[in-house]
């Protein structure tokens, strides 16, 4: 393989990130039969992503993040079977959410855009790009990152459908709207949800009691509306709670007091009303 311009046959990590490269990403980077990772990112690579790239069977880690890479994301990815993280955040791609839908699902989830799975995904990072469509799945997806894109659509109730290993959404500044469904409880997993600066009415779910391991709660910047649910008393690990600027009513529960593990409660700009409960 030839980097740089040396040739490295036998070189399985290539690692360029934090410089100054510019230009397109080479096609020749799919020469080597062995690379398991390449990390580009923070650069300035242009153009498009090389569909070759897919060629690169024993590739477990991608990351392509802040470039200023454009156009849409090869369907050739999908043969990378062993990939773990793919990070595309930060950049101008566009098009569908590619489908990473696990083939024990039904396919009502939602339309297969680019027909591949991609089975052993951890980690996938989509933020701060231009894509669209629905959120996918992943057998073994433990972060999911789609904030920052012009999702435009509803939280679709198939979210509960994610992988239960799932332990970080985001899912901010997506132009999502509708309800948040109650299957959001299934991801028991979740760590941290963040679903603020949408447009998603409502009523804040009282299945986010199933959330036992939640340590960030983050909503604002919606038209949620309803009371704050005793039920959020009960996630005895949540670190921050975020409803501002919401259309939340009611009076404050008491048991907010007994969240011993809470650091930052924003409730500000809402509609709501009664005493501040004394437990706080």
């Amino acid at each position: 393989m030839l980097v740089l311009g040396y040739e490295l046959p036998n070189l399985e990590e290539l690692y360029l990130s934090n410089n100054n490269f510019h230009g397109g990403i080479p096609n020749s980077i799919a020469n080597s039969s062995k690379l398991t990772e390449i990390g580009l990112s923070y650069n300035k690579f242009r153009g498009s992503i090389p569909s070759e790239i897919g060629r690169i069977r024993t590739l477990q880690i991608l990351y392509l993040g802040s470039n200023d890479l454009s156009g849409t994301i090869p369907p050739e990815l999908g043969n990378l079977e062993n990939l773990v993280d793919l990070e595309m955040s930060d950049n101008f791609l566009t098009g569908s959410i590619p489908s990473i839908l696990d083939n024990q699902l039904s396919s009502n989830l939602g339309l297969l855009v680019l027909g591949y799975e991609l089975p052993n995904l951890e980690g996938l990072y989509l933020s701060n790009n231009n894509f669209h469509g629905r959120i996918r799945n992943s057998r073994y997806l433990i972060i999911l990152a789609l904030d920052d894109n012009p999702l435009n659509g509803i939280l679709p109730v198939s979210i509960g459908n994610l992988s239960t290993s799932l332990q970080y959404l985001y899912a901010y500044n997506c132009d999502l709207w509708g309800s948040i469904p109650k299957k959001i409880g299934n991801l028991s997993s979740l760590i941290a949800l963040s679903l603020y600066g949408n447009q998603l009415t409502g009523s804040i779910p009282t299945s986010v009691v199933d959330l036992q391991k939640l340590q960030g709660l983050h909503l604002s910047r919606n038209k949620i509306s309803g009371s704050i649910p005793d039920t959020l008393c009960e996630l005895r690990n949540l670190y921050e709670l975020t409803l501002s600027q919401n259309l939340i009513t009611g009076a404050t529960p008491d048991c907010i007091g007994n969240i011993t593990t809470l650091r930052s409660l924003y409730i500000n700009a809402n509609r709501l009303t009664s005493s501040i409960p004394a437990s706080l």
